[in-house]
Protein backbone atom coordinates (compact mmCIF):
# COMPACT_ATOMS: atom_id res chain seq x y z
CA UNK A 1 0.00 0.00 0.00
CA UNK A 2 1.02 3.28 -0.91
CA UNK A 3 1.85 6.09 2.03
CA UNK A 4 0.38 9.58 1.46
CA UNK A 5 2.99 12.15 1.92
CA UNK A 6 1.30 14.88 4.50
CA UNK A 7 3.12 18.85 4.54
CA UNK A 8 1.88 21.20 7.61
CA UNK A 9 2.22 25.03 6.53
CA UNK A 10 0.80 27.16 9.70
CA UNK A 11 -0.88 30.57 7.46
CA UNK A 12 -1.53 32.53 10.84
CA UNK A 13 -2.55 31.70 14.48
CA UNK A 14 -5.88 30.48 13.74
CA UNK A 15 -5.58 29.29 9.89
CA UNK A 16 -3.02 26.02 9.05
CA UNK A 17 -2.90 23.46 5.89
CA UNK A 18 -1.77 19.93 5.72
CA UNK A 19 -0.75 19.18 2.07
CA UNK A 20 -1.78 15.72 0.88
CA UNK A 21 0.83 14.90 -1.50
CA UNK A 22 0.41 11.51 -3.54
CA UNK A 23 -2.98 11.13 -4.65
CA UNK A 24 -4.71 11.55 -8.19
CA UNK A 25 -5.79 15.38 -7.26
CA UNK A 26 -4.20 17.91 -5.34
CA UNK A 27 -5.94 18.29 -2.00
CA UNK A 28 -5.49 20.44 1.41
CA UNK A 29 -7.16 19.65 4.78
CA UNK A 30 -7.58 23.63 6.27
CA UNK A 31 -8.06 23.29 9.90
CA UNK A 32 -8.86 26.46 11.37
CA UNK A 33 -9.80 28.27 14.59
CA UNK A 34 -10.84 31.86 13.87
CA UNK A 35 -11.82 33.97 11.05
CA UNK A 36 -9.51 35.33 8.21
CA UNK A 37 -7.29 37.66 9.34
CA UNK A 38 -6.44 40.66 7.27
CA UNK A 39 -7.37 41.77 3.98
CA UNK A 40 -9.81 40.08 1.79
CA UNK A 41 -8.37 37.72 -0.73
CA UNK A 42 -8.26 35.28 -3.72
CA UNK A 43 -6.91 32.15 -4.96
CA UNK A 44 -4.62 31.27 -7.56
CA UNK A 45 -7.05 28.54 -8.67
CA UNK A 46 -10.09 27.21 -8.40
CA UNK A 47 -10.99 25.24 -5.53
CA UNK A 48 -13.52 22.08 -4.81
CA UNK A 49 -14.31 22.48 -1.04
CA UNK A 50 -15.96 20.06 1.23
CA UNK A 51 -17.11 20.88 5.29
CA UNK A 52 -16.00 18.52 7.30
CA UNK A 53 -16.36 19.74 10.81
CA UNK A 54 -18.14 22.79 12.03
CA UNK A 55 -19.01 25.76 9.75
CA UNK A 56 -18.53 29.32 9.06
CA UNK A 57 -19.63 32.57 7.14
CA UNK A 58 -18.06 33.72 4.65
CA UNK A 59 -17.97 37.45 2.82
CA UNK A 60 -18.02 37.02 -0.79
CA UNK A 61 -17.43 41.06 -2.62
CA UNK A 62 -17.78 42.26 -5.72
CA UNK A 63 -15.14 44.48 -7.08
CA UNK A 64 -17.47 47.38 -6.51
CA UNK A 65 -17.33 46.65 -3.02
CA UNK A 66 -20.86 45.34 -2.56
CA UNK A 67 -20.75 42.08 -0.60
CA UNK A 68 -23.02 39.02 0.26
CA UNK A 69 -22.59 36.73 3.70
CA UNK A 70 -23.23 33.48 2.72
CA UNK A 71 -23.47 30.32 5.48
CA UNK A 72 -21.17 26.87 5.25
CA UNK A 73 -22.02 24.22 6.95
CA UNK A 74 -20.92 21.13 7.89
CA UNK A 75 -22.00 18.83 4.68
CA UNK A 76 -21.98 21.72 2.17
CA UNK A 77 -19.94 21.14 -1.37
CA UNK A 78 -19.23 23.97 -3.09
CA UNK A 79 -16.70 25.79 -5.53
CA UNK A 80 -14.44 28.26 -4.45
CA UNK A 81 -13.58 30.25 -8.03
CA UNK A 82 -10.11 31.83 -8.71
CA UNK A 83 -11.65 35.28 -9.42
CA UNK A 84 -13.68 35.23 -6.17
CA UNK A 85 -13.12 37.82 -3.67
CA UNK A 86 -14.04 36.42 -0.03
CA UNK A 87 -12.86 36.22 3.73
CA UNK A 88 -13.86 34.08 6.43
CA UNK A 89 -15.27 36.17 9.29
CA UNK A 90 -17.50 33.88 11.61
CA UNK A 91 -17.15 30.75 12.67
CA UNK A 92 -20.24 28.50 13.30
CA UNK A 93 -19.53 26.64 16.45
CA UNK A 94 -15.88 26.06 17.13
CA UNK A 95 -13.11 25.01 15.13
CA UNK A 96 -13.48 23.58 11.21
CA UNK A 97 -12.28 21.10 8.93
CA UNK A 98 -12.45 21.13 5.06
CA UNK A 99 -10.97 19.28 2.61
CA UNK A 100 -10.23 21.39 -0.88
CA UNK A 101 -9.01 19.72 -4.17
CA UNK A 102 -7.60 22.22 -6.70
CA UNK A 103 -6.85 22.68 -10.16
CA UNK A 104 -4.03 24.35 -12.18
CA UNK A 105 -2.96 27.97 -11.02
CA UNK A 106 -4.34 30.78 -13.19
CA UNK A 107 -3.10 33.75 -11.92
CA UNK A 108 -1.16 34.83 -8.64
CA UNK A 109 -2.71 35.26 -5.37
CA UNK A 110 -3.91 38.27 -4.36
CA UNK A 111 -5.51 40.74 -1.39
CA UNK A 112 -8.28 43.53 -1.63
CA UNK A 113 -9.43 46.16 0.10
CA UNK A 114 -11.48 48.79 -0.86
CA UNK A 115 -10.56 52.87 -0.16
CA UNK A 116 -13.04 55.74 -0.69
CA UNK A 117 -15.14 53.34 -2.89
CA UNK A 118 -12.43 52.07 -5.13
CA UNK A 119 -11.05 48.92 -5.24
CA UNK A 120 -7.49 48.16 -4.72
CA UNK A 121 -5.75 44.74 -5.22
CA UNK A 122 -2.00 43.38 -4.76
CA UNK A 123 -0.44 40.19 -5.71
CA UNK A 124 0.66 38.04 -2.84
CA UNK A 125 3.65 39.94 -2.54
CA UNK A 126 2.68 43.09 -5.04
CA UNK A 127 1.82 47.05 -4.71
CA UNK A 128 -1.62 48.07 -4.40
CA UNK A 129 -3.02 48.65 -7.70
CA UNK A 130 -6.42 50.56 -8.07
CA UNK A 131 -9.13 47.71 -10.16
CA UNK A 132 -12.31 50.06 -10.94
Amino acid sequence: MNSIAVEFETMSGVFHKMHLRDLPSRAILHWFTGADEGNAHDHPFDIDILILMGGYVERVWQPDGTYQDITRSIGDKFITSADKIHKIIELLDGPCLTIATYGPGVKAAGFWRWIDGKAQRCDWNGEWEDRL
